[in-house]
């Protein structure tokens, strides 16, 4: 190889990492712009989300073709090849290949956190990094974990979140799934500060990405089933359930009371007038209900049992029961 060819290579390592520095020094500064108009990061954003929440899927023909699409991508490729590799690579290796990817997600978090000035966070990230990278060849091993350092998950989208950028419409895109107007707009963000991207063979880095979505949608398998045979809609599920995931990770499991949207078969203006007498009742019917009730003398029954009043959740099917699904994801019961 001539001393030119290697010069120019040098030159292209070095102007990748001097991009990467300068997008997250813009990364950076677009973060402490968003800090210096909102004084309360994330409280701030609350009052704009109110609408969003009450119509959070503006777009929804859009994106049930959309949804249509990547559910028969998914069925026809993606799902068998998922299956394959569960059922015939051994469990060890798949643990191994589930804590390399883990591993890289911690570099990106220990930069988000910081963003989100969560020192502990950054930290504890950092320090996982580092660990498993030196004492768990490379990440196979998840040797921090066994040291019980706890292990967080930031992106962009969180860190847009934390600072007040409101999650906006729901949106499904193309190949990639579930998605809000915030996180497509960080999603450049995030592919620039994965260190696959910065790997200069093309083939191991696409195997390796390719690898990565077999495993996590092979991780996928065990939720998915829950779902099968069920006869609610699969799209206003996945649509919760994801809404619901990301503001858990916004606000770190703990997020705020939020009142829930009237459906149009049930408002609580009916529920309070059917709880409460009329006070237009006619002298009869008084009468009738004074005779019903017990007198003070006669010995007490047992108690009625008390019929709570519905739970609901946006995009919930009128008339359907309210039992709680549990999809897997940390904090978080779908409604069905």
């Amino acid at each position: 190889m001539s001393p030119f060819s290697n010069r120019a290579q040098m030159g292209l390592r070095a102007g990748r990492a001097w991009g990467s520095v300068m997008l997250c020094l813009g990364s950076a500064l677009l973060v402490a712009g968003l800090s210096g108009c909102a004084s309360n990061p994330r409280s701030e954003a609350e009052p704009a989300a109110a609408a969003t929440r009450a119509n959070p899927d503006p777009l929804e023909s859009w994106n049930r073709g959309v949804f249509g699409f990547n559910d028969a991508l998914d069925r026809a490729i993606l799902k068998p090849t998922a299956t394959a590799y569960q059922d015939y690579v051994p469990p060890l290796v798949r643990k191994g290949v589930g804590n390399f990817f883990n591993n890289l997600e911690d570099a990106w978090t220990t930069i988000n956190s910081s963003f989100q000035l969560k020192g502990r966070a950054a930290g504890e990230s950092f320090t996982r990094l580092w660990v498993n990278t030196f004492f768990g060849l490379g990440g196979l091993l998840d040797v921090a974990t066994e040291m019980r350092i706890p292990r967080h998950k930031e992106d962009f989208g969180q860190t847009l979140g934390y600072w007040g950028v409101g999650p906006g419409p729901y949106v499904v895109l193309p190949l990639l799934g579930p998605s809000t107007l915030r996180d497509t707009a960080a999603l450049p963000v995030d592919w620039a500060g994965d260190p696959l991207s910065q790997q200069d063979n093309v083939r191991l880095r696409n195997s390796l990405f390719v690898l990565g979505q077999v495993d996590n949608r092979a991780s996928l398998l065990k939720q998915e089933a829950l779902m099968e045979g069920a006869t609610f809609d699969r799209y206003v599920l996945i649509r919760d359930a994801y809404l619901q995931y990301r503001r858990h990770l916004v606000y770190d499991g703990d997020p705020p009371d939020e009142p829930m949207p009237a459906e149009e078969d049930y408002s609580d203006e009916d529920y309070q007038e059917s709880a409460s007498p009329d006070a237009t009742e006619s002298p009869a019917s008084a009468a009738s209900s004074e005779a019903e009730k017990p007198s003070s003398e006669d010995p007490a029954g047992p108690t009625e049992p008390q019929v709570e009043r519905d739970t609901r959740v946006p995009g919930r099917i009128p008339g359907t029961p309210t039992v709680p699904l549990d999809l897997g994801l940390p904090g978080l019961k779908i409604i069905k």
